[in-house]
């Protein structure tokens, strides 16, 4: 997990990250984030035998701390499998979701570029199916401009905030699941940005 505390510099209130180089922090948070989306999945194929609908927590990143001086969220579905549009998880569908509910709980938003990484919150869905159970390893982060804890002039882009959920349910039941389990990361953004950034 990487810390984060606000620091001020030239560029305005950023998170500062532990660590020695702009390199250890983004290689620590590609490892947690792959470990949460390969790993993770083939754990929860093991117990469905067992869960007939499950949520999982994955790897939490982050607090309030985190979105302090944030104006404006922006967000971004990334790319999904075929085959988990076919359940119903669309990308247009979730991408609906998130804008929609961060609107309602009155968090500022717009819809990214493409290659955005700035005031970012982004969803990311690894899916496989395993004996008949469809497992979908979901994410909801966001990143932005951080500063380093050992060097404050340097700046980088980072996930300071994330919240995973590995969802196993049936074909029938995958799509409901895994909205149910996005809106409970969405809402729980949503409290801890206004905590950060009271109107």
């Amino acid at each position: 997990m990487i810390g984060s505390k606000m620091i001020a510099s030239k560029r305005g209130a950023v998170p500062r990250i532990a660590g020695a180089s702009a390199g250890a922090a983004m290689l620590a948070a590609l490892v947690a984030s792959r470990c949460a989306a390969l790993v993770v999945p083939f754990v929860a194929a093991s117990i469905a035998a067992f869960v007939p609908t499950s949520a999982l927590a994955a790897p939490r990143t982050g607090a309030a701390s985190s979105l302090l001086a944030v104006a404006e969220v922006r967000t971004r579905v990334e790319g999904l499998l075929p085959s988990l549009e076919e359940t119903g998880v669309t990308r247009e569908r979730l991408d609906s979701l998130v804008v929609a509910r961060l609107r309602e709980a009155g968090v500022p938003v717009a819809r990214a570029a493409e290659n955005a990484r700035e005031s970012l919150l982004a969803v990311q869905a690894t899916y496989l199916i395993n004996s008949g159970w469809h497992i979908v390893s979901l994410s909801l982060y966001f990143a932005r401009s951080a500063a380093l804890e050992a060097d404050a002039s340097t700046i980088v882009q980072a996930t300071v905030w994330s919240r995973g959920t590995v969802v196993v349910a049936r074909k029938k039941k995958i799509r409901d699941e895994v909205v149910r389990s996005l809106e409970q990361a969405i809402d729980e953004f949503a409290q801890e940005y206004r905590a950060a950034n009271p109107r």
